[in-house]
């Protein structure tokens, strides 16, 4: 089961029903997690945790040296959950 991304608002934490997109990004320009983790100036440790969605809190210096290194914008990097609720419009 992935855990879900949180964000820590003051004393209270919120879920967010996104996910980190990055092993598909990787997947697409042929890059595996060490060559990122190498490119990006990260450790491997931080990399794998990400593209596994074990990362709940992720910073944006670490967020900008991926974006940087893989030439991406920082907002493909997330992924609406597929289990997530839909709103309903109507």
């Amino acid at each position: 089961m992935k855990k879900q991304l949180t964000i820590q608002n003051k004393s209270r934490l919120v879920d967010l029903d996104i996910e980190f997109n990055l092993d598909i990004i990787l997947k697409e320009k042929g890059i595996n997690m060490r060559q990122a983790a190498e490119l990006a100036g990260l450790s491997y440790p931080t990399v794998y945790s990400i593209v596994r969605n074990k990362y709940v809190r992720c910073d944006l210096i670490t967020l900008q040296k991926l974006s940087d290194a893989l030439q991406v914008p920082i907002g493909e990097f997330f992924r609406r959950k597929q289990n997530a609720a839909q709103p309903h419009h109507g």
